[in-house]
């Protein structure tokens, strides 16, 4: 069996480790589970009668989230029909024309994103910072992630 050597490029970088070949004969692999989905009854029973519950409804509302089910954009056969207002106030201007919002060219943005996207501990991410929660309502909010 090969010993890890360790090299110093400069102070600031720190060590870093180059591997050589190593004996992982007498080794189990390693397996990592995603956690099961958790019900509505085991969140009561974890954490209780809630204090305060803010539905979809009050947050369509209040403006906190935009509803986009009229994009048609779908994920892992749910629709996309959630954005935080403030993902859109960001995204909105991009896709204005003198006309108004170029709805199609939205879609099709989204489309692109979400062929990219990648499933980080059960939050998908699409790129750049982006996160896609699975909503109440039986689809997908995107959002910042500084918006959870």
């Amino acid at each position: 069996m090969k010993k890890r050597k360790e090299k110093r490029t400069n102070k600031e970088d720190g060590p870093r480790i180059e591997c050589g070949p190593l004996n992982f004969r007498n080794r189990k692999p390693r397996v990592f589970h995603h956690a099961e989905k958790a019900t509505k009854n085991d969140m009561m029973e974890f954490f209780g009668e809630p204090i305060s519950v803010y539905t979809d409804a009050q947050a369509l509302a209040d403006g906190v989230l935009v509803g986009v089910s009229s994009l048609g954009v779908g994920f892992k056969g749910m629709p996309i029909n959630r954005i935080t207002q403030h993902l859109w106030a960001d995204f909105e201007p991009l896709y204005t024309n003198e006309g108004g919002l170029n709805r199609e060219t939205v879609a099709d943005a989204l489309r692109t994103k979400c062929e990219m996207a990648t499933n980080r501990g059960g939050i998908w991410t699409l790129p750049p910072n982006l996160w896609l929660i699975e909503n109440e309502v039986g689809g997908w909010t995107l959002m910042y992630p500084s918006d959870y």
